[in-house]
């Protein structure tokens, strides 16, 4: 099948030297620059669950996190209670590792006084979390509170279309293909065909990786076995909705 444009293309003016087939974006001044999917840093949110002084001996409680909800054992470990969130939150499209969930001491909350902190991603901003006891054993409840109110990462500035041709320097005439529709990419590392893409620091396609909060360039069509190559892609472009 051969490899062609089927999109909208307009003639723009280059902030910057922009080779063919990169993803591309706007600046504040209006030009064309490459598209760099990154992110100025945020704050990882920290809430902590502590158990009563007079520690449940039955019972469980739940975490409702996102809209998402995780039914515990009234006394999970730090590294318990890690995995089932992360399984949890990974089915629900965050990353793998969206949480890190730690003991004070090698306890669990089955013990007076045992604290659990739970430390979600910046990616995913400020993170809606609550405690319910459901049947918890009375007057021994789990108490959450919140140390760190998390922060999302921003993100550059959105993939908005590709190079249809090549600029030399700043305030060269540059064409742009517009989404939605095929275009022409080069690859800025191995990636297989229906992969998601985005963009790497010079605007050329890479697989995504969900939960990372950042934007989604399309579908590729074809497969590249490295850097370089130039493959389609259906551009639809898109932010990660796990954020």
């Amino acid at each position: 099948m051969s490899v062609s444009n089927i999109v909208q293309t307009v003639t723009l003016i280059a902030g910057e030297a922009v080779p063919l087939y990169r993803f591309v974006q706007f600046q504040t001044d209006g030009k064309i620059d490459l598209a760099d999917d990154t992110f100025t840093a945020g704050t990882a949110q920290v809430d902590v669950i502590t158990a009563d002084g007079t520690p449940a001996s039955a019972g469980t409680f739940e975490l409702t996190i996102n809209g998402h909800t995780e039914l515990f054992a009234f006394d999970p470990t730090g590294a318990e209670m890690q995995t089932q969130l992360r399984a949890m939150l990974l089915g629900a499209g965050y990353g793998a590792a969206a949480v890190s969930c730690v003991s004070s001491v090698d306890v669990d909350l089955g013990d007076a006084g045992a604290k659990i902190t739970l430390t979600f991603a910046e990616s995913m901003g400020l993170v809606d979390i609550a405690i319910d006891q459901v049947l918890i054993s009375a007057g021994n409840d789990h108490v959450l509170s919140q140390t760190t109110p998390g922060v999302a990462r921003v993100l550059s500035g959105p993939i908005q279309g590709v190079s249809a041709s090549a600029s030399a320097a700043d305030l060269d005439a540059i064409s742009i293909s517009l989404p939605l529709g095929i275009n022409k990419v080069e690859a800025g590392a191995a990636v297989s065909v229906g992969d998601q893409v985005t963009s790497d620091a010079t605007g050329r396609a890479i697989t995504f990786t969900s939960g990372a909060g950042g934007w989604i360039a399309g579908f590729a069509l074809d497969a590249a076995s490295g850097a370089g190559e130039i493959i389609r892609v259906y551009t639809q472009v898109m932010q990660d909705g796990a954020t």
